[in-house]
């Protein structure tokens, strides 16, 4: 908005250039004027003159608007972007304090859904490997030999089943063991994403905050230059007398008037004269004796 400014203008009368001494009764004046200089007369005479154009007019005016830039248009956008965002909140925050709390629960221990698959691919080319390399090794070298079917044969292919079910043992305890120690990990990491998600309660919040306080700091730029121009506004007749003052101010010359006692007649002034040259001479002669 547009400021209001005092349609101010000094209170002037005639300049005063000086009248009559008062004279007291039974004394006289005696004055005394000095002037400047003849070629500065001129010079002074406009200056003076310009100094009351310049008293006559008011004193400076100011800006008359607010000095403070509003919010561009891009500014707002954005302003109003994130306010709108923040009250509606956003979803990702929801979604990922679920599955912070899916994990630290242990939702997701040995519920990986392609670890059978992957358990049962590996022990599927275990046990190929037995039933198509090692028991029928076995079978042949025993064939070889006569031994066939006989108690060694019998032994040897208990032994080489048993080790078939330790490695299938190993290679679950690697697949399912590993899996867990893995998700165990990862919750006890989640266990230090717990405060940072916690602050995300008040993430929408924050947003709303940084928007407001803008927009306070913004209302109090514009309310302070208001108050500034409205004490300018104040202060400027003060301003324009002191530079009125400043500029007619200075040692330019003036009247030195003095005042002494008016005697009654020449008579007396004579008197009053003989008696002072007399105690002079009494003076003389005292200090002529004294050095005799």
């Amino acid at each position: 908005m547009a400021l209001q400014y005092a349609n101010y203008q000094p209170n002037l009368n005639a300049l005063n250039m000086g009248g009559a001494p008062v004279t007291t009764p039974g004394m006289i004046n005696t004055s005394a004027t000095s002037s400047p200089y003849s070629g500065q007369r001129p010079y002074l005479d406009e200056s003076f003159a310009e100094a009351r154009k310049l008293y006559e007019t008011g004193g400076p005016q100011g800006f008359g608007q607010s000095t403070v830039a509003g919010f561009g248009d891009t500014t707002r956008g954005a302003l109003s972007n994130i306010q709108n965002t923040a009250m509606a909140g956003s979803p990702n925050i929801g979604v990922g304090q679920n599955l912070l709390g899916q994990t630290l629960s242990g939702d997701f221990l040995n519920s990986n859904p392609y670890l059978d698959q992957m358990y049962n691919q590996a022990a599927d080319n275990v046990t190929r490997n037995y039933q198509e390399a090692v028991a029928p090794g076995i079978g042949a070298s025993a064939d070889s030999r006569g031994r066939y079917g006989s108690g060694l044969y019998q032994n040897m292919m208990a032994n080489s089943q048993r080790e078939l079910g330790d490695s299938l043992g190993r290679l679950a305890t690697n697949v399912y063991g590993q899996n867990y120690a893995t998700e165990r990990g990862r919750q006890d990491s989640a266990m230090g994403k717990i405060p940072d998600m916690a602050g995300l309660n008040y993430f929408d919040a924050n947003q709303m905050l940084g928007v407001g306080q803008m927009q306070d700091t913004q209302a109090q730029n514009q309310l302070s230059d208001q108050y500034n121009q409205y004490m300018f506004d104040q202060n400027r007749p003060g301003m324009n007398l002191s530079n009125y003052q400043n500029a007619i101010t200075g040692n330019y010359g003036g009247t030195t008037t003095a005042t002494q006692p008016e005697y009654g007649n020449s008579t007396a002034a004579n008197i009053g004269s003989g008696i002072g040259i007399a105690s002079g001479l009494m003076d003389l002669y005292s200090n002529y004796k004294a050095l005799g």
